[in-house]
């Protein structure tokens, strides 16, 4: 960040991201003590990330909290249906999905709810009823892809590949394992 043009911006609509970045930009001039009290004083609780910030701003990937051989971020329609895709061709897979929702929202149905068709609470189930059986579920937000080191921000995933959601095409064509549970052929 001390090489970017200043200003530098951030913007996120909870501030948490913008708060986040701000931690990890300080992490080399700051004690963590001080960078956590001011950012607690703003309102915002960098405990999820306290150990990037106290090692220099990078994700501690020097041993795994646990590892899985594909890793979905997201339990939306497309990661879940993912997740039972890659489980159907390959029971064996060890899979993950990475989401800290309780409730899942077919937002496919919106549309039926904004035509008088569904009542909106006929789109929402509890996510633990929709993972597909033998995926297992972590119920945690993702603060950080380390994709050259196949980890993810709350544990690192050895030997494993980063997945995303189809719908997710931005990043798809840096994370070849995406394209190929798509049914992509790599470029």
């Amino acid at each position: 960040m001390a090489a970017l043009p200043k200003p530098v911006l951030a913007y996120c609509r909870t501030e948490t991201r913008s708060a986040t970045l701000w931690s990890l930009a300080r992490a080399n001039d700051l004690p963590v003590a001080d960078i956590l009290s001011a950012t607690k004083q703003a309102g915002y609780d960098m405990s999820g990330v306290v150990r990037r910030i106290a090692n220099g701003g990078k994700t501690p990937v020097d041993q795994a909290d646990v590892s899985y051989d594909v890793v979905i971020v997201g339990a939306g329609t497309s990661g879940i249906a993912m997740a039972a895709s890659l489980k159907a061709r390959k029971p064996g897979l060890e899979v993950a999905i990475i989401d800290p929702a309780d409730a899942h929202y077919y937002q496919p149905g919106w549309t039926m709810v904004g035509g008088g068709i569904f009542d909106a609470e006929d789109t929402v189930r509890t996510m633990g009823s929709l993972i597909p059986k033998g995926v297992h579920w972590v119920k945690a937000a993702v603060a950080a892809f380390e994709p050259e080191k196949d980890a993810v921000f709350f544990g690192w995933m050895p030997g494993g590949e980063i997945q995303t959601p189809c719908g997710v095409s931005r990043i798809e064509t840096e994370l070849g394992g995406c394209r190929r549970a798509c049914g992509h052929t790599r470029p």
